[in-house]
């Protein structure tokens, strides 16, 4: 199995976290294996390149990074791309209320 990192931005009143699930130790000679990064993201353009610098080479190996973008109305689209990551629309409409995938 895979570790993961999950990180969130703009929630819990504009605070971001981090939360980093247990990392699965790699057969012997192997290398860990790579994670990916989504980011939920409304209206984060100030608080993005603080978040993404923070996931450079000190931490676990990256396969990618993936903001979801929830129509934000300020450059975040613009912000994660320069950075390089991949930007995906949340199709959102915020509030949390269940209307996504299975939802």
């Amino acid at each position: 199995m895979i570790g993961a990192l999950l990180c969130s931005a703009g929630l819990l009143g504009g605070a971001l976290t981090l939360v980093r699930t247990r990392r699965l130790p790699a057969p012997d000679g192997d290398p860990p294996p790579a994670v990916s990064v989504v980011i939920p993201a409304r209206d984060e353009a100030a608080a993005l390149p603080d978040l993404l610098a923070s996931l450079g080479p000190s931490g676990p190996a990256l396969a990618e990074i993936v903001v979801v973008d929830d129509n934000s109305d300020d450059a975040t689209e613009a912000v994660a791309a320069a950075h390089g990551a991949r930007v995906v629309g949340g199709g959102g409409g915020g509030g949390g209320g269940g209307g996504g995938a299975g939802g």
